[in-house]
């Protein structure tokens, strides 16, 4: 997971994130890295 990040940071790339929600629905979203710090994207 870090190297997709980091590739999405280094190469201005999206990523396809597909995620549960709580409720159990499924959700997808995608997004480009700008920034990594410690505790967030």
């Amino acid at each position: 997971m870090d190297s997709m990040l980091k590739r999405s940071l280094e190469e201005r790339i999206a990523l396809d994130m597909i995620y549960m929600k709580r409720d159990g629905r499924i959700s997808k979203r995608s997004m480009i890295v700008h920034q990594i710090n410690e505790g967030f994207i």
